[in-house]
């Protein structure tokens, strides 16, 4: 995950593809 205080305030998860998943923390396991 990226260090960015800014996405992650505005997005839950980012996974492996670096894509910005506006899910709540289900993406978690993926990667």
């Amino acid at each position: 995950m990226t260090g960015d205080p800014e996405r992650i305030a505005g997005v839950e998860d980012v996974d492996c593809t670096g894509r910005q998943a506006f899910v709540t923390g289900s993406t978690s396991g993926i990667g």
